[in-house]
């Protein structure tokens, strides 16, 4: 973490990633983002959220698109698609700058299902370790 507002109205993170290191598919507890990349390009697969059901731990996600964000430019995430696959690109490790709506605590994370668009949503809390 580069800086987290102590009134909690956004933080800063940066990420470091080697080539094809990926995340799994994953949202970011209804908040606002915007990301930058440093050094590198990251390849970005955006998905929206379309309805929860089983009281939220079955969500149905629809793909969006798919793009690749090069060096100096920026992506956006704004609720209800704030869902999506992040992969490092590349030769080369690829540096990004996040900034979030709120200090990140928790987020979840979806397997696919079996039917086509519905995934099974598990909860993950968010720790940050030192440099």
């Amino acid at each position: 973490m580069l800086y987290c507002d102590p009134e909690d109205r956004f933080e800063v993170i940066a990420l470091v990633w080697k080539p094809g290191q990926k995340t799994t598919l994953h949202d970011h507890d209804d908040t606002w983002g915007a990301e930058g990349v440093v050094a590198g390009m990251v390849k970005v697969t955006n998905y929206i959220g379309l309805e929860e059901l089983s009281g939220g731990n079955i969500v149905k996600l629809q793909h969006t698109d798919t793009i690749i964000v090069n060096e100096q430019n920026t992506g956006k995430l704004l609720p209800p698609a704030d869902c999506h696959i992040l992969e490092g690109v590349g030769n080369k490790p690829t540096i990004t700058i996040h900034v979030y709506g709120k200090q990140l605590r928790k987020f979840r994370v979806f397997t696919p299902l079996d039917e086509e668009g519905l995934y099974l949503a598990k909860e993950k809390r968010v720790e940050y370790s030192p440099a």
